[in-house]
């Protein structure tokens, strides 16, 4: 298996989330009140290559799993509904149950292009109270259109509305990229521009704004990678 260079690497821990800005940084553990509606995508469990993919900030896969289910249960609440926007494991060596049955909330999964495999050897009923190709669901008044591709788009979400994605992880390399990063309305769930952990609305619009920034740091971004709405 291959995982980013430990010195190269060390870099990029140190620098996690420095561009991001969230109400719960990155390892912090969250004080629960009401319950909240988080979401998040791609968190590729499992999937070594990932890290060099997209620069994560982790020695090994080992690390990588352990972080993300330790993020989410720190920041998700037992009470709390979690919309998982796509591609949840990847070439796991584990059962995806595994990591499922460690994990807090209400879980909601949007089906992305990698969980094509792992859903039929896994009984999402146990684990998911809804499983959808698109879903609608309401937050706090705002209209909220969850897909795991963020194009292509018949229309643009109006000014009542948003699309909430994954798919791109912190690229920023495809032909639609103007497109996505001149609509504050569409947004990425991704885990790498959210610290690596499940986000409320508006947080997802704050770390949005920064990794549409020009100020956007490139260490985040992977090296030559395009993410097509197939892939």
């Amino acid at each position: 298996m291959s995982y980013i260079a430990k010195d190269t690497n060390k870099d990029l821990r140190e620098q996690a989330c420095v561009n991001i800005s969230v109400e719960f940084p990155f390892w912090q553990t969250a004080a629960q009140s009401s319950p909240q509606i988080l979401y998040t995508s791609d968190l590729h469990l499992g999937h070594a290559n990932i890290i060099w993919l997209c620069h994560r900030p982790f020695l090994d896969v080992e690390e990588m799993n352990r972080a993300l289910i330790n993020n989410w249960n720190a920041r998700v609440g037992d009470n709390d509904h979690v919309y998982l926007i796509g591609d949840l494991a990847y070439q796991s060596a584990q059962p995806v149950a595994g990591y499922l049955r460690q994990m807090r909330g209400h879980k909601h999964l949007i089906l992305g292009n990698h969980d094509k495999s792992w859903i039929k050897q896994t009984e999402l009923s146990n684990y998911f109270e809804s499983v959808e190709a698109i879903q609608e669901i309401e937050d706090r008044g705002r209209r909220v259109v969850l897909r795991h591709y963020p194009h292509p788009l018949k229309t643009l979400p109006d000014k009542n509305s948003y699309l909430v994605h994954g798919h791109i992880h912190n690229s920023r390399q495809g032909g639609y990229w103007p497109l996505l990063q001149n609509s504050e309305r569409i947004l990425n769930a991704s885990v790498e521009i959210n610290g690596y952990q499940p986000v409320s609305l508006d947080e997802l619009i704050k770390n949005n704004g920064a990794f549409k920034s020009a100020s956007y740091s490139s260490c985040f971004e992977p090296p030559n990678i395009s993410f097509s709405t197939r892939g």
